[in-house]
């Protein structure tokens, strides 16, 4: 079942089921898409704390 999702992060739109595109943060557990996580798997709001 295909549904819409936006990055908490940038906003930008997305499909649900695209799993490369969308991730969790290792910290805070929001759903992410790739380009707002860094290379360790943590957004940029948890890298700033």
């Amino acid at each position: 079942m295909a549904g819409e999702f936006a990055c908490v992060a940038c906003g930008i739109p997305s499909e649900k089921d695209d799993v490369v595109l969308i991730q969790e943060c290792r910290l805070c557990r929001r759903a992410h898409c790739d380009g707002c996580l860094n290379a360790e798997g943590l957004c940029v709001e948890c890298t700033q704390k």
